[in-house]
């Protein structure tokens, strides 16, 4: 059984610990269901007895730092660093609690060098990689970190190749995801690894996550990149664009919609998106496509069932989209 180890720091998201160990009971949950045995024994250790998370919930009898050689010993351990709450000042400010944190990790180095056969795994979400950065197992790995702490991932791990832009990233014995809800899709992806894709749908299907997402996805769609902004005449032509892609929009519709003139919303596209008026509709364009793709193919795989009772209603919907019909 591989024993999944969440450290928990002052400050812990929530988000970041209970929905990966969530991933992790009930992957355990649909294993016993099938007749095999559950493969996920959690364990939630710290450098405090009692550590506050991000939303003022308190933990309390919390394990204390375990000797990972030893515990290795009854089989593969999983370390999984989660984030913390505020800015990158607060969050590395090297509290007494994260020094502890940093040196129990440094301890360890060897168990988690890139080609280390030791069964043992860092999984981190959010700014957990920060602190895999500030103990210096980051060097020569291949990871990313939740988009606001990109920077200083680069900055405490100049040696490393920080991904961008990316939900999770696997290499080998480190897997780092982006933030929160990432960590969910990351703890998915090690659970198909270990019980099967089956088992990872099952699971996925128990959280409602509606659509498992790939490592390769941006962690940012178009839909939220550029809504970073309050500029109501922009928002406006946002919101008209993203309600109807393939509308065939034009700078004096678009800025009808802005009441503005179309100079003015091209300069304001430039100023406040760093984009041009034409290149964000056809982000926003390729980012529905890929969504419509993918729910087109899992509605081919339904229909592909040799029992599935609609097959003749999933040909007929394919032939009104093949000839230009709109389906509902």
């Amino acid at each position: 059984m591989i024993s999944v180890c969440f450290l928990l720091l002052p400050g812990t998201l929530i988000m970041d610990v209970a929905g990966p160990a969530e991933v992790f009971r009930l992957a355990n949950q649909h294993l016993e269901a099938t007749g095999k045995p559950a493969q996920f024994a959690l364990q939630f250790i710290s450098p405090e007895h009692t550590i506050t998370s991000s939303v003022g919930l308190s933990f309390h009898d919390i394990a204390p730092l375990p000797d990972l050689r030893q515990l290795r010993k009854s089989g593969p351990v999983w370390l999984v660093l989660s984030g913390r709450s505020g800015p990158t000042a607060s969050i590395i400010h090297h509290d007494p609690v994260w020094l502890k944190a940093r040196a129990w990790l440094t301890r360890y180095v060897e168990l988690f060098k890139v080609r280390a056969d030791s069964g043992c795994a860092l999984l981190t979400i959010c700014a957990g990689a920060l602190l895999l950065a500030d103990a210096g197992l980051a060097s020569g790995r291949t990871l990313t970190t939740h988009h606001d702490f990109l920077d200083e991932l680069a900055r405490l791990a100049p040696q490393a190749q920080v991904m961008r832009n990316r939900l999770y990233v696997d290499d080998g014995n480190l897997l780092s995801s982006a933030g929160i809800t990432a960590g969910i899709d990351l703890a998915l992806h090690c659970v198909s690894v270990v019980a099967g894709e089956g088992i990872a749908s099952a699971t996925a299907q128990s959280m409602r996550v509606t659509r498992r997402r790939h490592r390769q996805e941006p962690e940012i769609s178009p839909l939220l990149q550029y809504r970073h902004h309050q500029h109501q005449a922009l928002l406006r032509v946002q919101d008209a664009i993203e309600a109807d892609p393939a509308a065939p929009w034009d700078s004096l519709r678009l800025a009808t919609i802005a009441h503005v003139s179309p100079r003015q919303l091209l300069r304001i596209f430039r100023q406040q998106l760093g984009v041009s008026v034409r290149d964000y509709i056809e982000e926003v364009r390729l980012y529905t496509l890929a969504q419509i793709s993918d729910i087109e193919r899992r509605m081919r795989m339904v229909c592909d069932w040799p029992d599935f009772p609609a097959r003749s209603s999933c040909g007929a919907r394919r032939r009104g989209r093949q000839n230009g019909l709109q389906s509902v």
